[in-house]
């Protein structure tokens, strides 16, 4: 290699590392705008070159500027008849916006050092931000330390991509996260160490045939899971407090997860209501915020408070769901756009759980973000959604005839890699 190669090979070894690890950096610019998502803006001229490189990357960038649109255009024809905000619509926007310009960012930077150094740099990052984003004094494991830990930890050389280290590693997160009272993280461990544990060869019947296969045992592993973390916690084996929670939640609701997410009946009432969608500039009004109190009382839970009053109605509509905040926000176009983003991560990590190449990392990460697509608030999940749709999205075939032309194969880039490790 000459020397100019050899040159441009490590800056952009350089510049990859760069974007993995300012991409979660959440210092906050006008708009509220995440500094992380605003470098990945400014470097999207040459990272919009991996984009055909991916499957779904073209498709999740088009329908999420397609729901931005839509989302504009249903606070303009709102406007008149309930109070809008045009700042909001903007930061509504740019936080949609934010999603697909950062997955096409670490898709440029996977491509250049690989999927492990892309999760390893981005969750060494995530730690860092917390000295801009605070540590949440409650529990900090829980709400702070888990994710960037994670990432670390089933990224670090010796573990990715190996068995039963990651068999391992798994364990004694999901042994940390059940005593720090994590309930659906410690679940995600479980389910992500029994994935790991029998994903296929890639050797045996047709690959329709496998992938098949694939996803039914997902599906087994993931309720099989659901019930086993459930009965544990109302054995009392992850602490009296925990217990205790579970059980009135399960006494107000009938199911853990209905009692635990009381915002489900708010979206379910929302979106009934007005199921085009009501704008991402649009403010609640007072029928709509009664709207959704009704339904989260059919739930048996009591809205009348202050979590109802300012954290979901306060500026905006909150219904701690990226679905349901898409869709809120965005409309038909919104809610398209959190559908791909689920059939994108599902498909990619199931397609490499048939192949027998699927590393701890991305499916607990493709966990967390399928989890995070019904339960989580899209503020706190666009931080991870990213990263797990950057690593689960498959590789595009090369055309016949033609090799393929990674960047990282070349020797500068190598040692790089090798170094980080």
């Amino acid at each position: 290699m000459n020397r100019r190669a050899a040159f441009i090979a490590k800056g952009e070894l350089a510049a990859a590392v760069a974007i993995a690890f300012l991409a979660p950096q959440r210092v906050r610019l006008p708009f509220d705008v995440p500094l992380g998502v605003a470098l990945c803006a400014i470097v999207l001229p040459f990272t919009v070159t991996a984009m055909g490189r991916y499957a779904w990357a073209w498709a999740l960038t088009i329908i999420g500027v397609i729901a931005a649109v839509n989302g504009a255009a249903l606070t303009g024809f709102a406007a008149g008849f309930v109070e809008t905000d045009g700042r909001l619509l903007v930061s509504n926007t740019l936080l949609l916006l934010g999603i697909p310009l950062t997955i096409i960012a670490l898709l440029w930077a996977r491509l250049v050092i690989g999927s492990r150094c892309t999760a390893l740099v981005f969750g060494i990052g995530m730690l860092v931000a917390l000295a801009s984003r605070g540590i949440n004094g409650g529990n900090p494991w829980k709400f702070s330390f888990s994710v960037p830990v994670i990432l670390i930890a089933l990224s670090l050389v010796w573990v990715y991509g190996r068995r039963w280290p990651q068999v391992v590693m798994l364990a004694v997160l999901a042994g940390v996260s059940a005593a720090s009272d994590a309930r659906s993280l410690s679940g995600m461990m479980l389910v992500t160490l029994a994935l790991v544990m029998t994903q296929g060869s890639g050797h045996r019947g047709a690959r329709s045939m496998r992938t098949l296969t694939t996803a039914i045992r997902l599906a087994l592993i993931v309720v099989a899971g659901y019930f086993l973390v459930q009965g544990a916690v109302l054995e009392g084996y992850l602490g009296e407090n925990a217990k205790a929670r579970s059980e009135a939640q399960i006494a107000q609701s009938g199911s853990l997860i209905a009692g635990g997410r009381p915002e489900m009946g708010a979206s379910a009432s929302l979106l009934t209501a007005r199921p085009l969608g009501y704008g991402s500039g649009v403010l609640p009004s007072g029928s709509d915020i009664l709207v959704a109190k009704t339904g989260m009382e059919a739930n048996g839970y009591d809205p009348h408070n202050g979590y109802v009053n300012n954290y979901m109605f306060g500026n905006g509509f909150e219904v701690h769901s990226v679905i349901g905040d898409l869709w809120i926000l965005f409309g038909l176009g919104g809610l398209a756009f959190a559908i791909v983003l689920g059939v994108a991560i599902g498909s990619g990590v199931i397609r490499s759980l048939a192949s027998g190449t699927a590393s701890a990392v991305v499916v607990f990460l493709a966990l967390r973000s399928l989890w995070d697509l019904f339960f989580s608030p899209i503020g706190s999940a666009v931080l991870t959604l990213p990263i797990a749709v950057a690593l689960a999205l498959p590789r595009r075939q090369p055309a016949p005839g033609k090799a393929p032309q990674d960047r990282h194969a070349n020797g500068a880039v190598q040692r790089g890699m090798r170094s980080l490790s």
